[in-house]
Protein backbone atom coordinates (compact mmCIF):
# COMPACT_ATOMS: atom_id res chain seq x y z
CA UNK A 1 0.00 0.00 0.00
CA UNK A 2 1.55 3.54 -0.85
CA UNK A 3 1.75 6.10 2.31
CA UNK A 4 -1.20 7.82 3.48
CA UNK A 5 -0.56 11.22 2.76
CA UNK A 6 -1.07 14.12 4.89
CA UNK A 7 -2.38 17.02 3.90
CA UNK A 8 -0.64 20.17 3.99
CA UNK A 9 -2.41 23.56 4.93
CA UNK A 10 -1.26 26.64 4.38
CA UNK A 11 -1.70 29.51 6.51
CA UNK A 12 -0.94 33.09 7.55
CA UNK A 13 1.65 33.49 9.62
CA UNK A 14 -0.59 35.38 12.02
CA UNK A 15 -3.56 34.31 11.69
CA UNK A 16 -5.64 32.50 14.06
CA UNK A 17 -6.68 29.97 12.10
CA UNK A 18 -7.99 26.37 12.56
CA UNK A 19 -6.35 23.18 12.25
CA UNK A 20 -7.50 20.09 10.64
CA UNK A 21 -5.90 16.94 11.98
CA UNK A 22 -5.30 13.58 10.07
CA UNK A 23 -5.42 10.45 11.89
CA UNK A 24 -1.92 8.62 11.82
CA UNK A 25 -1.41 5.39 9.76
CA UNK A 26 1.35 2.96 11.52
CA UNK A 27 0.82 0.02 9.11
CA UNK A 28 1.22 2.44 5.98
CA UNK A 29 3.38 5.05 7.13
CA UNK A 30 2.82 8.46 6.01
CA UNK A 31 4.20 11.48 4.40
CA UNK A 32 3.86 15.27 3.22
CA UNK A 33 4.81 17.63 0.46
CA UNK A 34 7.24 19.94 1.69
CA UNK A 35 8.45 23.03 0.54
CA UNK A 36 10.90 24.46 3.11
CA UNK A 37 8.44 26.33 5.13
CA UNK A 38 6.67 23.36 6.69
CA UNK A 39 5.91 22.36 10.05
CA UNK A 40 4.24 18.70 11.04
CA UNK A 41 2.57 18.54 14.22
CA UNK A 42 2.02 15.57 16.20
CA UNK A 43 -0.60 14.88 19.04
CA UNK A 44 -0.03 11.75 20.93
CA UNK A 45 -3.51 11.15 22.79
CA UNK A 46 -2.85 7.81 23.39
CA UNK A 47 -2.13 6.31 27.12
CA UNK A 48 1.39 5.81 26.23
CA UNK A 49 4.64 6.92 24.60
CA UNK A 50 4.46 6.64 21.07
CA UNK A 51 7.75 6.94 18.62
CA UNK A 52 7.66 9.68 15.59
CA UNK A 53 10.20 9.17 12.99
CA UNK A 54 11.03 11.52 10.22
CA UNK A 55 13.15 9.72 7.79
CA UNK A 56 15.97 11.37 6.22
CA UNK A 57 18.15 11.37 2.95
CA UNK A 58 21.68 12.21 1.79
CA UNK A 59 22.12 15.67 2.69
CA UNK A 60 24.27 16.89 -0.06
CA UNK A 61 25.50 20.27 1.90
CA UNK A 62 25.56 18.88 5.54
CA UNK A 63 26.62 15.20 4.69
CA UNK A 64 24.00 14.34 7.58
CA UNK A 65 21.97 10.71 6.87
CA UNK A 66 20.07 10.24 10.61
CA UNK A 67 16.26 10.40 10.77
CA UNK A 68 14.67 12.76 13.56
CA UNK A 69 13.40 10.10 15.93
CA UNK A 70 11.28 11.30 18.59
CA UNK A 71 9.27 10.07 21.89
CA UNK A 72 6.39 11.44 22.31
CA UNK A 73 4.83 11.39 26.01
CA UNK A 74 0.97 10.39 26.09
CA UNK A 75 -1.41 13.53 26.50
CA UNK A 76 1.67 15.77 24.32
CA UNK A 77 2.12 17.16 21.30
CA UNK A 78 5.53 17.34 18.77
CA UNK A 79 6.19 19.72 16.32
CA UNK A 80 9.21 19.32 13.52
CA UNK A 81 10.05 21.68 10.96
CA UNK A 82 10.95 23.61 8.93
CA UNK A 83 13.00 21.09 7.21
CA UNK A 84 15.09 21.67 4.04
CA UNK A 85 14.10 20.18 1.30
CA UNK A 86 17.84 18.81 0.45
CA UNK A 87 17.90 16.66 3.61
CA UNK A 88 14.54 15.55 3.95
CA UNK A 89 12.54 15.08 0.69
CA UNK A 90 12.43 11.85 -1.37
CA UNK A 91 14.44 12.61 -4.85
CA UNK A 92 12.69 10.84 -7.38
CA UNK A 93 9.98 8.24 -8.40
CA UNK A 94 5.85 9.49 -7.57
CA UNK A 95 7.23 10.80 -4.06
CA UNK A 96 9.49 13.27 -4.81
CA UNK A 97 9.39 16.44 -3.02
CA UNK A 98 7.94 14.52 -0.58
CA UNK A 99 8.87 13.85 3.57
CA UNK A 100 8.33 10.34 5.21
CA UNK A 101 6.93 10.35 8.75
CA UNK A 102 7.03 7.05 10.37
CA UNK A 103 4.63 6.28 13.72
CA UNK A 104 5.24 2.96 15.97
CA UNK A 105 1.91 3.11 17.26
CA UNK A 106 -1.26 5.18 15.48
CA UNK A 107 -3.68 4.78 18.64
CA UNK A 108 -5.48 8.23 19.35
CA UNK A 109 -2.54 10.00 17.29
CA UNK A 110 -3.32 12.68 14.49
CA UNK A 111 -0.66 14.87 12.19
CA UNK A 112 -1.06 17.91 10.71
CA UNK A 113 1.21 19.33 8.12
CA UNK A 114 0.84 23.55 8.01
CA UNK A 115 2.68 25.46 5.28
CA UNK A 116 3.23 29.00 6.07
CA UNK A 117 2.63 31.69 3.82
CA UNK A 118 5.61 34.25 3.87
CA UNK A 119 7.63 32.47 6.10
Amino acid sequence: MPRTAIPVQEIEGNANEEIVYTAGDAANDMLFQNNGRTLLICKNGSVGAIQLTIVSVPDPVLGRTEDIVQSIPAGDDFIVGFLKPSGWNQKSGADAGKVYVNLDDDTSVSVAALSIKGA
